[in-house]
């Protein structure tokens, strides 16, 4: 059997009287894109952190690429995966080159300047027009796409995104949604994508994890979850977000 990218089995973890997680498994293969869909404080992003270490669970197994969360190194586990925060996590104070080259610079790479101008150019910012530049001559989908590069330049084989696209205009977010997708088929990343937005989810992901109070409701592509909504809670969550469910038309 093939390793999986990521692999959380019965997963729970509590803040306080809070219950984040509620016995959650869920499984990425290499290659694979899934998004955590639901409504805020179902437990996405606790989930997704909890496979690089921000979170540690109070139960249950967590793996990335077979190895065990818990017995790793945390430091070294973050520079192995990508992973792009809501608000892109840029240094303010760095030139867009230093930032992307990072990870690449925390691993002792020697070639971290080739690294990061690849990963720029990859994400369509000419290295040598925006390198020098600062995070705020920057527009916002410009920052986003420099958070992904330098989620990109040490060649992670898995990324996490949490609510990337968020805090974008419509066209802007439309320009780099088709960046994701153009950048995960070149390379076969697997990803872990959470946000809020039903259709976003079912344009970049190859399936879709609905989560409710802290467990996962179903988790199946976009076409089984428009015709066969598992619970009355994911065929509401598809109605009110404006997503036909049941027959297609």
């Amino acid at each position: 059997m093939a390793t999986l990218a990521l692999d959380a089995t019965d997963v729970a973890k509590r803040f306080g009287p809070v219950t984040a997680l509620d016995g959650v498994s869920l499984a990425v293969a290499h290659g694979e894109c899934v998004a955590l869909v639901g409504e805020s404080g179902s437990g996405k992003s606790t989930l997704l952190r909890a496979f690089n270490a921000l979170t540690r669970p109070d139960r249950g197994l967590v793996r990335v690429d077979g190895h065990d969360v818990a017995a790793a190194d945390p430091v070294a586990l973050r520079r192995a995966i990508g992973y792009v925060p809501q608000d892109g996590g840029l240094l303010p104070h760095w030139t867009v080159a230093r930032n992307v080259a990072l990870v690449p610079v925390l691993m002792g790479r020697t070639d971290s300047k080739a690294l990061a101008s690849a990963a720029l150019d990859s994400v369509g910012l000419a290295p040598g027009q925006f390198g020098g530049r600062w995070p705020h001559q920057l527009s916002g989908g410009q920052r986003q796409r420099v958070a992904f590069a330098r989620a990109l330049a040490a060649g992670p084989r898995i990324v996490l995104l949490d609510e990337p696209f968020g805090a974008l205009d419509a066209i802007t977010r439309g320009d780099i949604e088709d960046l994701f997708l153009t950048v995960r088929r070149r390379t076969g990343l697997a990803a872990l994508l959470v946000t809020h937005d039903l259709h976003e989810a079912f344009l970049v992901a190859d399936r879709v994890a609905v989560m409710h109070a802290g467990r996962i409701a179903q988790v199946d592509t976009p076409a089984v979850l428009l015709t066969s909504p598992a619970t009355p809670y994911v065929a509401e969550l598809l109605r009110r977000a404006r997503v036909v469910t049941g027959a297609t038309t």
